[in-house]
């Protein structure tokens, strides 16, 4: 994540014009930059997949958990400060004070679940890291499109506010989608283990 002195000198250098923080110019550099940092913790995947190849069970283990526990943390950081001020990521787009009481409201329910993305993408890379690129792309369609798509449009006929229905899609699709990629991935990984020393 980037310290706010170094999300200002990016700002400063791309703006569009003074005090400019919400340009596309600005936004772009500073995801840019998110993603660059982001990305350090998919260098452990390298590591699983070197230590998969090399049928070295133990360390694909070790390398496992330990990305778990970088993802997870990471995802619950995100979580804690969304939750406990969503006005200042709000506020990065918009100061409409009106804007900012309704979507304070409703990025605490879209993100209720985000903590547990950390265990989604860490299943995720790993399947990637067995060369079972196949099943991590379907279960990052299965949550998007086969779960939170159809839920968008089911639960505001089930639920009388038609808005929270929607934003609770989200927290819902990710719940469920964790849920499959956790199972999908236990009854994988002991089986890839197990394979792993026998050979």
């Amino acid at each position: 994540m980037l310290l706010k002195a170094e999300k200002k000198a990016i700002m400063q250098e791309y703006a569009v014009h003074e005090g400019d923080t919400g340009s596309p110019e600005v936004q772009i550099a500073v995801l840019t930059e998110e993603i660059n940092r982001l990305t350090e913790h998919f260098k452990e995947q390298p590591i699983i997949s070197y230590n998969f190849g090399a049928k070295n069970g133990q360390r694909v283990e070790k390398g496992f958990l330990l990305q778990t526990l970088c993802c997870f943390t990471y995802a619950s950081i995100i979580w804690i400060l969304v939750e406990l001020f969503p006005q200042v990521f709000i506020s990065i787009f918009t100061n409409d004070s009106e804007l900012l009481s309704m979507a304070s409201w409703a990025i605490r329910i879209y993100m209720a679940c985000v903590l547990l993305m950390g265990l989604q993408i860490s299943c995720q890379q790993t399947f990637i890291a067995f060369g079972n690129a196949k099943i991590s792309v379907f279960l990052a369609i299965f949550r998007k499109i086969i779960v939170l798509i159809p839920l968008i449009f089911i639960l505001p006929n089930i639920l009388s506010d038609h808005i929270f229905a929607v934003f609770v899609a989200e927290p819902i699709a990710d719940f469920i989608a964790v849920s499959t990629t956790i199972t999908l991935f236990i009854k994988n990984f002991k089986k890839t283990l197990a394979q792993m020393s026998y050979e």
